[in-house]
């Protein structure tokens, strides 16, 4: 029920799928077999959004993710440049339900905390929203001087 809320509250609050300017923490970055790169973001509310893999149980080598980031763009450059933990402003679009017949509300692709691959613990106990990002910006710090 908690997992239908989510996606209910969601659709509610962002019926085109399109989100601009969200400060997320980047918890993972793996390259996926053809060279693209999947991406894990913590939202500060403790949900991920990021790519996903389209098939299950988890694949090793990782040639099923969705919501990749291409290996020869400018996301990808961005993404080289950053850390675990970096905090970074994203824009993107949340990717829908293929459904046999149009809803009211969009039904956004998302996991139950436990049921998608990642190698981070946050996966175990966080839900996951699939995005595909459209920009990213690192935030820098400012010094303690």
């Amino acid at each position: 029920m908690l997992h239908k809320q989510r996606r209910e509250d969601l659709a509610n609050l962002i019926p085109a799928g399109d989100f601009q300017n969200w400060v997320v923490r980047a918890v993972e970055v793996i390259q996926a077999s053809d060279g693209s790169a999947a991406v894990l973001l913590q939202l500060p509310c403790n949900v991920l959004i990021g790519s996903y893999l389209g098939s299950y149980p988890c694949n090793v080598d990782a040639t099923n993710f969705e919501g990749t980031i291409s290996e020869n763009s400018p996301l990808y450059r961005e993404f080289a440049k950053f850390n675990h933990q970096d905090y970074v402003l994203v824009s993107g679009e949340l990717v829908t339900v293929k459904e046999p017949t149009p809803r009211p509300l969009p039904s956004y692709q998302s996991f139950e905390p436990g049921t998608y691959c990642t190698r981070q613990e946050a996966g175990k106990n966080q839900y996951l929203f699939a995005v595909q990002l459209k920009s990213i910006f690192k935030l820098v710090q400012p010094s303690n001087q």
